[in-house]
């Protein structure tokens, strides 16, 4: 009888977590959310560059500020109402560079591949606005940018360029001569993650002239989050890593740790080291060429999951701590 009663008492509290999540999940699936796509990748695909003045002019109606972001700062033509825009626009149609990003998004993304990440998209949108239901949902653009950008990001909307998302095998991008480290990340399953990512900076902006702690502090909130609102996705995924590279970052955690600590690299604002520890890159350099990329990121992810369990904040406490050296002291981490 006393081993039944040890068994029920250490089982109890794991049924009463699962019963937990799975109410929050039950919840959060049937809320309704206010969230517009707009599949501008087959506005460009379908228009006629002989037309492009007066496309130009109806897009800078109905489409702005997206537009606006997306001559200027995208491609780089000017602003919509300039009268060399329209000829220059319609130059950027007929580009090869366009019509090869054109041919890829219609290869892969089907209108099934299409539903199904829209799907993804709106429900990571529902978890955001769970958890932050007072915060702002922005209109969802998808569009084809000729392989000039992967992301776009204003007050009111976000953006993702297909033609960046085709997936880690896409000779294209080796003919472009893209960083093959970047390629986990580009691909359709990622462009969820990578959109949520980017909103993630209209609740928690990124930090600017900070220590390195600071901006691994934020890194790993932002992380965490996004596990939080794709909880079907492995944190592999979330994190951007092979099971390879995740397998070797827990290799090297402690020594990983060590290096920070023992050379006070925490504490340093230094934009090339957050640079180098925190960007993409092919290697870590702090302890070996074997360590993957952002591994402070990967660190921080651990810091900020454990600082959560300790602790028990709300999303929402922990995105408005700022204070990294508290969130650090009081998860208690210990490679």
């Amino acid at each position: 009888m006393r081993r039944l009663f040890i068994i029920l008492s250490i089982a109890l509290p794991l049924v009463s977590l699962s019963s937990c999540q799975w109410w929050r999940e039950s919840r959060i699936s049937t809320q309704k959310i206010d969230i517009e796509f707009v599949d501008f990748q087959d506005s460009i695909s379908q228009m006629n560059p002989l037309a492009a003045a007066q496309k130009l002019h109806r897009w800078e109606q109905c489409l702005s500020p997206f537009f606006d972001y997306f001559c200027q700062g995208v491609i780089g033509i000017g602003h919509p109402d300039s009268i060399q825009t329209a000829a220059i626009f319609a130059e950027f149609l007929k580009a090869p560079v366009v019509e090869n990003a054109k041919q890829h998004i219609a290869g892969i993304y089907t209108k099934g591949v299409m539903k199904n990440m829209k799907n993804e998209i709106y429900g990571g949108f529902q978890h955001f606005h769970y958890y932050f239901p007072k915060a702002p949902l922005p209109r969802v653009y998808f569009y084809n940018s000729g392989y000039n950008t992967s992301l776009m990001l204003g007050e009111t909307f976000v953006g993702a360029s297909l033609e960046k998302f085709l997936g880690d095998t896409a000779r294209v991008y080796r003919e472009l001569d893209i960083p093959d480290y970047f390629y986990p990340s580009m691909t359709p399953a990622n462009v969820p993650v990578e959109l949520l990512g980017a909103w993630f900076h209209s609740i928690c902006p990124q930090p600017v002239d900070c220590t390195l702690l600071d901006r691994m502090m934020w890194e790993g909130k932002k992380a965490y989050f996004l596990s939080l609102c794709f909880p079907k996705l492995s944190e592999q995924m979330i994190l951007g890593y092979t099971q390879k590279q995740w397998s070797i970052l827990e290799e090297q955690e402690m020594a990983l740790w060590a290096k920070l600590v023992e050379d006070r690299l925490l504490y340093k604002k230094d934009g090339f080291l957050i640079t180098q520890l925190c960007e993409p890159a092919p290697f870590t350099a702090l302890i070996a060429q074997s360590t993957p990329g952002k591994a402070a990121n990967w660190i921080a992810y651990r810091i900020i999951k454990k600082y959560v369990e300790q602790n028990h904040v709300s999303v929402s406490d922990l995105v408005n701590t700022s204070d990294g050296q508290s969130i650090l002291q009081e998860s208690q981490y210990k490679p």
